[in-house]
């Protein structure tokens, strides 16, 4: 019999906790939510994995300590714990650990950066070993906290004198619109108070901050730090999957640049920008039932892995965009987020009002009221305007969704 026999049974004893990070110097060089773990570790210039572990109720290791440095009975030899680090080719390299408790560190520098790696804790004598994690490293400086920071966008209005119509537009705080020229047929701020002359620094008219939420660009998740051609928060998102035990094609993207839709030439007069500097996320299809939908707590508490990582990057739940076109001139959009549309917008059938649902919300025309009118939406007042809800093709809004959204939403933004 073999020496090995008497290593004592420390298979699928060992688990580790997803709270892992690599730290440097009180940086973290690791994806997740490691920034605040990381600020109070000094690791010598080193890239040191930090990791916990459970064990499983067993009758002779009490710790992960245990686990690794406990001789087992009739076996002379001294236990020891590495780390294995597997890379996506395949190869793996051995590396030391100090445990301490139910804790584990391991200096990784010679780790590479951006390589996805499936690292676990054996025990060399037994060959038995924890169950696998994934990591992946940054470059020092560029670890990104998580979630995905959180952005609103603002809606105000501009007057044709011309056509003594009203327009609507849309804008993030820091790129706030430019002022009118002199003699432009718009006016996008208060007359009667500031007069006829504008100024960047007037409120625009009927300015509404936070019409409706969504990822600025400003986070350093929606460029590709790393070079590799894809955002760096499609390649976190992938990231997680993995961890949570899924697959995920390689370059998958779920967010697109926000370019307002909307008359390129009134945006122009407007000051304002169709460039959004924000982002959203793709609908999500329901293969069962084809219906759209944006994904909320439900899915995040689900087992589906790209849902689990979804909360991990971007935490909140999500609803739809609409977009609402006006009836006497289509040159006017109105965005609503789901929570506002679905409290006003109706269909009309043998001259009744009906609200639509997701069983026939495909097959009917759909409106709305605008400015809205919550407590009483379905009456039509004499400053409102009717709205049609219209779908992204319609209005020429860029989406990857090879099927139409069911009930014409255009994107998935941050619910708060």
């Amino acid at each position: 019999m073999s020496l090995s026999a008497f290593a004592g049974n420390r298979d699928n004893l060992v688990f580790v906790k997803q709270d892992y990070c690599v730290c440097n110097d009180g940086q973290a060089v690791s994806y997740g939510n490691c920034a605040s773990f990381c600020s109070t570790k000094n690791t010598n210039g080193l890239d040191t994995l930090f990791a916990n572990y459970m064990i499983r109720e067993n009758d002779k290791y009490q710790t992960v300590q245990d686990w690794c440095t406990k001789r087992s009975t009739w076996d002379f030899r001294n236990p020891k714990c590495v780390m294995t680090f597997k890379n996506e080719e395949g190869v793996t390299v051995e590396i030391g650990v100090d445990v301490l408790g139910n804790g584990v560190k391991a200096n990784v520098s010679s780790i590479p950066s951006d390589k996805i790696h499936i690292f676990s804790l054996v025990e060399k004598i037994s060959k038995a070993k924890s169950d696998a994690a994934q990591l992946v490293k940054v470059e020092t400086g560029i670890a990104i906290p998580l979630p995905v920071q959180v952005g609103s966008v603002t809606q105000f209005a501009c007057v044709s004198k011309s056509q003594n119509q009203k327009f609507h537009f849309y804008f993030s705080p820091n790129h706030a619109p430019d002022a009118q020229n002199a003699g432009s047929d718009f006016y996008c701020h208060d007359i009667a108070r500031y007069g006829e002359r504008d100024d960047a620094m007037y409120p625009r008219l009927e300015e509404k901050s936070g019409a409706f939420t969504a990822w600025p660009n400003t986070s350093p998740l929606f460029y590709d730090n790393n070079g590799n051609g894809i955002l760096d928060v499609n390649d976190m998102i992938r990231h997680f999957v993995k961890r949570f035990g899924g697959t995920i094609n390689l370059g998958t993207e779920f967010f697109s640049y926000l370019t307002l839709p909307g008359n390129d030439q009134h945006y122009q007069q407007s000051g304002a920008s169709k460039n959004s500097a924000t982002y959203t996320m793709f609908p999500f299809i329901d293969q069962t039932t084809f219906q759209s939908f944006c994904p909320d707590e439900s899915h995040y508490n689900s087992a589906a892995p790209l849902f689990r990582a979804l909360k991990e990057v971007i935490a909140y739940p999500t609803e739809g965009l609409y977009a609402g076109v006006r009836l006497d001139d289509q040159a006017d959009i109105i965005l609503l987020n789901e929570t506002e549309i679905k409290s006003v917008w109706f269909y009309v059938k043998n001259g009744q009002i009906k609200v639509p649902t997701d069983e026939n919300v495909s097959r009917v025309s759909v409106y709305f009221y605008y400015p809205l009118d919550k407590t009483d939406p379905y009456t039509k007042k004499p400053h409102q305007h009717a709205y049609q809800v219209k779908s992204a093709q319609e209005i020429g809004f860029a989406t990857n969704n090879t099927y139409p959204t069911h009930d014409r939403k255009l994107a998935c933004i941050p619910k708060i």
